[in-house]
Order: C-alpha cells, then sequence, then structure tokens
C-alpha cells in the first residue's frame, strides 16, 4: 500500500445505495459528484471499516478500533486491499484522485462548455419552450418591470417545482432581458467551503449562454482563485435549470451568464475535504455587489434553492403525516419572513441558532442573494410542498423577487 493513502480519507461526496445489481449480502457504494466512474460493492464489515477512514487513522489504528467496536478480529492485510480497492476506484481523498481531478478539468476547460445534464428533463427544445410557457401560465397578473434586480426560484425538478416556477419566472417574464444574469446555485456536493465559479459556457436544449469571463476576473481579482474547484459544476443541477428558464424568457444569446455555487455558511469550513477556504460566501456577495454597481450593466441576480428536505430518505423517522408538515411549514415560514425583511444576517442565524432541523440545503445561495442586494424590496411570492407520500419525501421551496 502506498504512503499516499497511509492515513485513508473517504471522499465526502460517496454514498451508499441499493439497487438490482447488487450482490446480496453487500452495499453499493457510488460518488455523488460524478467524478468517480462505476460503482463499488462492499460488505457491512468493509462499510463499519471505511467509517473509521477519517484521515485522521493510520490502518493499524483503523484495524484496533474495528476490533474494540465490534469484537471481531481483522487482518491489517485485509484493510490494506480494502485501501487499495477504494483508492484504485478513486473512493479516497489523495494524489491518486487529484491527478484524476485535475485531468477531468482540463478536459473540460479545453472544451469550453458545460453541456446539459442528463436529468430526464424534455431535452427536445420546442417540447421544452411550450413545457415552460404551461407553468408560466400557471401564474397569471404577477406583476413584473424592469425594476426586478433578484430572484428566487427553486431548483426541484420542473414537474415538483411547477408552482414556485411559475410564480418566480411570471415575474421576470415582461422584464427587459437583462445584460448580465448572475445564477446563485447550492453546491450539494462541494469540495470546499468557498464559493466556486465557473467560466465554462452553459449549453442547455435551447442553445448555449457565454460566462462573462471579464466580470468573473474581476471577482477573482477581490477574492482570489473561486475555480479551483469548478468541476462542481459540471453534475450540479441548481445553476442549469434555471439558465434554462433564462434563456426561454430572453434568449440563449441576449444575456451573458455568471454561474456561481455556494455551501451553507453556518456549516464549519473544516468539514470540506478540499483546500481550506480562504474566502467565505459573504465576501463574495459583497464583491458581486461592488463589481455590479461599478461597471452599471443591468444585472438580474437568481438563487436556485430549496428549503426543507424531510422524510425517510433524509433520515426521518416521523412519516409525512399533516401534523409534521404543518411544522415543517411554520418553520419554512418562519426563515423566509427574514427573507421577506432582506435580513441577511437574521436569515442566516436561524439556521446557525438551532442547526438547521429541516435540512434546507440553500442557506448560502439566499444569504448570498440578499447579501449582493441588501436595498432590495424583497416580495415572497408562492410557497410550495412537494411530498411523495409513497417515498415519504417531502422537498420545499419559495419563490421571492427582489425589486429595487
Amino acid at each position: 500500500m502506498s504512503a499516499c493513502v497511509d492515513r485513508p480519507r473517504l471522499r465526502a461526496s460517496i454514498d451508499t445505495i441499493r439497487t438490482n445489481d447488487t450482490p446480496d449480502g453487500m452495499i453499493t457504494l457510488f460518488d455523488r459528484s460524478g467524478l468517480a466512474p462505476g460503482v463499488v460493492h462492499v460488505s457491512h464489515g468493509a462499510l463499519c471499516l471505511m467509517s473509521l477512514m477519517d484521515g485522521q487513522r493510520t490502518v493499524e489504528e483503523i484495524r484496533s478500533e474495528f476490533q474494540a467496536m465490534t469484537h471481531q478480529s481483522v487482518d491489517t492485510g485485509v484493510i490494506e486491499n480494502l485501501v487499495d480497492q477504494l483508492n484504485e476506484s478513486l473512493l479516497l481523498e489523495g494524489p491518486d484522485f487529484e491527478a484524476h481531478y485535475q485531468a477531468y478539468l482540463e478536459h473540460f476547460r479545453s472544451v469550453g462548455t458545460r453541456p446539459q445534464l442528463d436529468r430526464g428533463e424534455v431535452a427536445d427544445a420546442q417540447a421544452l419552450s411550450r413545457f415552460l410557457d404551461e407553468i408560466l401560465a400557471e401564474a397569471p397578473g404577477v406583476p413584473g418591470d424592469d425594476g426586478v434586480v433578484g430572484l428566487i426560484a427553486p431548483h426541484l425538478d420542473y414537474p415538483r417545482g411547477r408552482p414556485c416556477y411559475a410564480a418566480a419566472y411570471a415575474a421576470v417574464a415582461r422584464r427587459t432581458p437583462p445584460e448580465r444574469i448572475v445564477v446563485i446555485g447550492t453546491n450539494h456536493t462541494p469540495r470546499t467551503a468557498a464559493p466556486v465559479l465557473s467560466a465554462l459556457d452553459f449549453e442547455t436544449a435551447l442553445g448555449k449562454t457565454r460566462t462573462d469571463v471579464p466580470f468573473i476576473q474581476r471577482l477573482e481579482e477581490r477574492c482570489g482563485d473561486l475555480r479551483r474547484f469548478e468541476l462542481d459544476h459540471v453534475w450540479e443541477h441548481s445553476v442549469e435549470l434555471q439558465v434554462t428558464w433564462c434563456q426561454h424568457l430572453f434568449g440563449a444569446n441576449r444575456f451573458e451568464l455568471v454561474p456561481i455555487l455556494c455551501t451553507d455558511p453556518t456549516v464549519a469550513p473544516d468539514a470540506f475535504a478540499g483546500e481550506p477556504a480562504t474566502v467565505g460566501v459573504a465576501d463574495v456577495a459583497r464583491a458581486l455587489r461592488e463589481c455590479v454597481d461599478e461597471d452599471g450593466k443591468d444585472t438580474l441576480i437568481i438563487a436556485g434553492a430549496d428549503l426543507s428536505h424531510v422524510g425517510e430518505p433524509f433520515g426521518d423517522e416521523e412519516p409525512l403525516e399533516p401534523p409534521v408538515l404543518d411544522a415543517v411549514r411554520r418553520r419554512d415560514e418562519e426563515v423566509m419572513s427574514r427573507v421577506g425583511e432582506n435580513d441577511a444576517a437574521g436569515f442566516c442565524a436561524a439556521f446557525a441558532d438551532d442547526n438547521n432541523p429541516t435540512k434546507v440545503c440553500s442557506v448560502g445561495c439566499i444569504f448570498a442573494l440578499l447579501t449582493a442586494l441588501p436595498d432590495a424590496r424583497v416580495e415572497v411570492l408562492r410557497y410550495h410542498q412537494a411530498v411523495d407520500v409513497e417515498t415519504q419525501t417531502g422537498v420545499t421551496c419559495a419563490a421571492a423577487v427582489l425589486r429595487r
């Protein structure tokens, strides 16, 4: 076993799943970020060993703690073989994964375009446009004008987030096409606590939109390298779903794009496996405001944000019955009231104070939006709970508009 994995650390985006192809008595590992191809099948005992792979313990310490925890003996060679398998499969942090990451990054930068994700959405341009128009028609009479400078819309798939997509994008449907659109998404598989930007052009079924590279460079003059982990964008859907809407409403060639992914600023930075963050969400949001003010371009800032995640798939034991969903609604309405007041600090504090009990995933991008537009008037337009009783899955979202 090489020295680079003497203290093995499992990558943060590695998760477990059971499929029809999972052998009996085994568990399937996969990479949520999409960076490691394929899957790996491991036993329950191996999974227990992997829970000790935090980058702090040597193989011998893992063996000793495993035996103390399970009262089962295991040879050092067995653990070394497991570590080698995980390392070869790119599931561990270390030089092998970093080399793979850099090669992957160089490939995408050479292509220059972030391709559309295959997420089962409507792929035909005409059918997609008709579908989005049908959604817009469900929110008639929502005022929209050139005073709109910011938006909160879901990043749920369009069918589940439909009511809030309708309310949010109806508010900008009659707006003059902005010269620049900044989309602040949720980083679901981050390698750093810092915001992550991308200079890759974005391609969807509706066309290709160029990124505003000079603007991104000005942000980096203030904040340092914000593209070190640019591959976070490749498998992330929260920005793409907003870009598709903007292309539909304004035309893919009518605006330039600045895509940003944010983590939750209330989570300790050392929870992330990548290099330490030297810049925070608030720093980038303030720099964003300064750069927009300096060049005077008509800019629309959108947060692609979902709220609570509740139910069995998210680790909750209580069934999603009306009392539970009512409590989730009250909690969401409480934090969205801070949004309505454009109280960025109060919004963020609401999650820092109680450890985010309903697992709101988009604290960072909403906080960044409010910080970038501190003088805007906010109107919360719609709230929605997308609940699947059969799978016991509940995700909530909201729509809000920010005006000068």
